[in-house]
């Protein structure tokens, strides 16, 4: 019989990813539980340093090359 480990909700690390259409056009939500996260001009900023970062400037970018809206939420 194996047994799993049991973790609290608040430590378990959750990634979930929804892409969806809507009226011609596509739709995504990404969430993140990640913990504590710093910010600074309106995105988040990574705990490992310069040139560690997360993308969402190249994320922003092609986001608004096409037209779209990029919403950042803490």
């Amino acid at each position: 019989m194996r047994l799993r480990q049991q973790r609290s909700w608040k430590a378990r690390n959750i990634f979930a990813i929804k892409i969806g259409s809507y009226h011609k056009m596509i739709a995504a939500s990404i969430e993140n539980n990640c913990g504590e996260v710093k910010w600074k001009n309106g995105f988040p900023v990574s705990a490992k340093g310069k040139g560690g970062g997360i993308g969402l400037l190249n994320v922003q970018s092609s986001v608004k090359k096409y037209d779209g809206d990029l919403t950042l939420k803490k």
